[in-house]
């Protein structure tokens, strides 16, 4: 009997390469299954809970009001409310602090506070102290924004600055000090590589870390009032971000769609002086599909469910999905003819509601759930591709009978089918085989193939689903004969 690994096929190229064939729509389950020490199971469907004025741009979760605030479209959203009208808002990073949402809207760094729209302004004149003057440092083009220790910190392209603290006083009272610049040392340089900025996280509690293009400096707070912020040149890393929303906490690390000066792309974990890569070649081949200027508005994201640490690498054309927890790679799609992105995003785990999920094609916000397979009612195609298997052993044509495989089945509301066919080069796989398996209540039916004719040295088998339920396989495994 020839056991087909299901957690990780293979294909071939028309540029001679072997290639991994990720699993679509279905997430690797570590647990022990019949015939196998794992299986795949659809990954979570989505329900829809509103529409709204556009796709998804950033999202965050205030832990400290309970509220979830989305930008969808050109609109501000709290609790699936709109809140505010906005100008131009970018994909980018929401954050929060006790009093507000931050959030970079037309080039500006902007809040949501006290019910309305307010920006990042310079200091008038006394309002910082009673004969204070009025400052005039450069607060524009703005391309990302994070909080760190009772700060507000931004950057545009070639500077990174901060705000007063939040709980600092001032001479006019009406004036939150968050909403308005350091009054003495705002801004400061990353300068260990002439390239532009591209993104500002907080980290590890007590650092700022500023990505370049090839670079990741990080910042610590001084103590001094005349110079907040010191680079820290011992933990500076010689690798960088593609885009503003390319980056995001992962562990201990951050996740990057990045890489050091003359490496080509790669997914990339960052930590402090040093970087390590985490995609395949058959990743890296799917980064190489893009110029860098086409991945302006890709988005990575990590979120965990279900005792899977996963990250989402949300490019033009397609999603990758990184397992952590297992290090296994796997891909998301919507679409159920031909290939395509999944076009949920920003996923965020709202205390009272569970794991929501923005959209980036269309005006909607849904909520993920294991009870179903589908998006928004709508059928999901699943896949997988089992490697090549050498079923010849120099005895000339060999005959496979018996294909089986195992599922949980009984609990789909309406017949599913699978849709089976074979390759002989990894390239080109033959006519679809199709196969009724399960119904509500059918419990002990089995899938089961008796004769699939003769093979001369190797074959592999592409399994695909369209179905609104949820599947689960294990144990596919086909017996091999011999001829005379």
């Amino acid at each position: 009997m020839a056991q087909f690994p299901l957690m990780k096929g293979r294909k071939t190229s028309k540029d001679s390469r072997y290639l991994d064939a990720l699993p679509v729509n279905m997430i690797p389950i570590p647990s022990q299954a019949p015939n196998a020490s794992g299986y795949l199971r659809s990954f979570k469907g989505i329900n829809h809970l509103y529409d709204c004025d556009g796709v998804s741009m950033s999202a965050n979760y205030n832990d400290l009001t309970n509220n979830e605030y989305r930008i969808l479209g050109s609109k501000l959203y709290r609790d699936g409310q709109e809140v505010a009208q906005l100008d131009n808002p970018v994909i980018g990073n929401m954050c929060h602090s006790r009093y507000s949402q931050a959030f970079v809207d037309d080039g500006k760094v902007k809040y949501f506070r006290d019910g309305q729209v307010t920006e990042l302004k310079n200091w008038a004149e006394g309002e910082n102290y009673t004969s204070s003057p009025a400052t005039n440092y450069d607060l524009t083009g703005v391309i990302d924004v994070d909080r760190h220790q009772g700060r507000y910190v931004w950057i545009n392209k070639q500077r990174f600055g901060c705000t007063a603290l939040a709980i600092g006083s001032t001479g006019d009272q009406s004036v939150s000090p968050e909403q308005r610049p350091d009054y003495i040392a705002p801004l400061y340089s990353p300068e260990s590589d002439p390239d532009n900025n591209k993104a500002i996280r907080s980290c590890f509690g007590k650092y700022v870390a500023v990505f370049a293009r090839h670079t990741t400096e990080y910042f610590v707070l001084t103590g001094d009032a005349n110079n907040l912020y010191s680079a820290q040149k011992n933990m500076e890393c010689q690798c960088g971000v593609v885009a503003t929303g390319a980056v995001c906490v992962f562990g201990g690390a951050f996740a990057a769609i990045g890489s050091g000066k003359r490496e080509s792309l790669a997914i990339v974990l960052i930590t402090p002086s040093k970087y390590q890569k985490i995609s395949t070649a058959t990743v890296d081949k799917v980064l190489a599909k893009y110029k860098e200027s086409e991945l302006k508005n890709a988005l990575c994201e990590s979120i965990t469910m279900d005792n899977h640490q996963l990250l989402f690498v949300h490019l033009p054309n397609e999603t990758l999905v990184y397992d952590g927890s297992q290090n296994i790679w796997f891909t998301l799609k919507s679409s159920i003819v031909g290939d395509g992105p999944y076009t949920g995003r920003h996923i965020i785990y709202n205390h009272e509601e569970g794991l929501t999920i923005g959209d980036s094609q269309t005006g909607r916000v849904g909520l993920l759930t294991d009870a179903v397979a589908s998006q928004y009612d709508s059928e999901v195609e699943h896949l997988l591709y089992t490697p090549f298997v050498k079923v010849n052993a120099g005895r000339g044509k060999v005959p496979l009978y018996d294909l089986s495989l195992d599922s949980i089945k009984g609990y789909s509301a309406r017949t599913q089918r699978l849709w089976l066919s074979v390759t002989l080069d990894g390239r080109v796989y033959g006519n679809e085989l199709l196969i009724d398996y399960n119904e509500l209540f059918e419990y002990t039916n089995k899938v089961l193939l008796s004769n699939l004719g003769s093979v001369e040295d190797m074959i592999g088998f592409k399994l695909r689903w369209v179905t609104k339920d949820n599947v689960s396989i294990s144990g596919f495994n086909v017996r091999v004969g011999h001829g005379g």
